[in-house]
């Protein structure tokens, strides 16, 4: 017991690394169990004042420079993953507005995630310190579609997903009738 609380008082606990552990053994339990994750998140959507697509991205949370990341979280329990989409895009991005389609579902066999992603317009832009929480420091910005797929060079899955959803909302006329 005595060595125990000598390595206790003798360390820091770094409490990133702590989650990035917990974050790893239920990665694991997924994987023996087979079990993916239920995950959503929608993409703001627009058209800018020269008719061009723009996307609202965070930054990631590494905050490395011009690394940009789609808005998506968990679906908890008794949650549809349109509602889902529509409470982790604003407390990630601080906008609400209205699912206009969506884009598809994507597995992730690596972290065993399945994440349903929406497209949404903007109907309110929350002020930062409306949604500080889900902000975490991090910023977001509208970014062009050339923009955005540079931000995402980091993850071919994001990069993938942006993809579909231009190319949905290209080839709908309903969904750019509604931006």
């Amino acid at each position: 017991v005595e060595f125990g609380i000598n390595i206790a008082r003798s360390r820091e606990i770094n409490m990133p690394s702590v989650c990035l552990c917990l974050y790893r053994i239920r990665t694991i339990i997924r994987r023996l169990c087979r079990k993916y994750r239920s995950r959503a998140g929608c993409i703001p959507v627009r058209l800018n004042e020269s008719n061009q697509l723009e996307f609202l991205l965070i930054e990631r949370r590494l905050r490395q420079s011009n690394q940009w990341t789609i808005p998506a979280g968990g679906v908890d329990q008794g949650e549809t993953t349109q509602e889902a989409a529509i409470r982790e895009t604003e407390e990630e991005c601080g906008v609400r507005g209205k699912i206009i389609a969506q884009v598809g579902e994507y597995r992730d066999n690596k972290k065993y995630n399945l994440t349903s992603i929406y497209l949404q317009t903007v109907s309110q832009t929350l002020g930062e310190t409306e949604y500080e929480e889900g902000l975490k420091g991090r910023r977001r910005k509208w970014l062009t579609s050339s923009e955005a797929l540079d931000g995402l060079h980091w993850s071919q899955v994001n990069r993938e997903i942006l993809q579909d959803c231009i190319v949905t909302i290209e080839n709908n006329q309903a969904i750019l009738e509604k931006l």
